[in-house]
């Protein structure tokens, strides 16, 4: 059973862009994409895997599955991110106070979410792409301890899997590793004494809409 981080639960908001916010089923996959964006991004400018935002500079794609396409794929490999099922319950619930304020009667829980990413490292040589994919497998390994501690995500698990050759066109062949994330982070949340008539308010609200 995963413990909540000492800390508070974090503003579920982006790692590169703080004052944009994630929809909750999409904190994971995208902490592990601008992650990745921040590590090779950190490289020096002549690395073999060196990313930059300009196209022209990076020698590393990283893209979220929705915004890439195999294609763009020439002499440059890839990390392509694959959100897989998000989860809540089973660790938390309404049961799971953690603090209440007598004085307001403001209450205050805790629950989890859990999920998984899949990175999928393309290349179009065998060695590249498991050279890459060895590289984030790596990196998320050694992430486990900094992001718990830090209250952003706890990272469960993390595997790397075998080669395999796709298709790109008619001809052309790539090699792909993927890289798996298994992760639960802390959700909070609060209510307050009149709780009840509040959530009535919004319920007529949205019917009336």
């Amino acid at each position: 059973m995963s413990s909540p981080a000492t800390s508070p639960a974090l503003e579920r908001r982006s790692v590169r862009f703080p004052n944009k916010r994630h929809a909750p089923h999409r904190f994971l996959v995208q902490g592990v994409l601008e992650f990745l964006q921040l590590y090779f991004g950190a490289l020096e400018g002549g690395d073999e895997f060196y990313y930059s935002d300009r196209p022209e500079e990076s020698r590393v794609l990283i893209h979220d599955k929705g915004s890439f396409k195999l294609e763009n794929v020439g002499q440059i490999p890839a990390l392509v991110t694959h959100r897989k099922d998000v989860h809540w319950g089973g660790q938390g619930g309404v049961n799971k106070l953690k603090q209440f304020d007598l004085r307001t009667g403001e209450k205050h829980f805790h629950g989890m979410e859990s999920g998984a990413v899949v990175v999928h490292a393309i290349a179009e040589d065998s060695m590249t792409s498991d050279e890459l994919g060895g590289i984030v497998y790596r990196f998320f390994t050694e992430l486990h301890d900094y992001s718990r501690k830090l209250g952003f995500f706890k990272i469960q698990s993390s595997s790397i899997s075998e080669e395999q050759k796709i298709q790109v066109g008619a001809e052309d062949l790539r090699v792909v590793v993927s890289v798996t994330i298994v992760a639960s982070w802390q959700r909070a949340w609060a209510t307050r004494e009149n709780a009840p008539s509040q959530l009535a308010r919004v319920l007529m609200t949205v019917q009336e809409s």
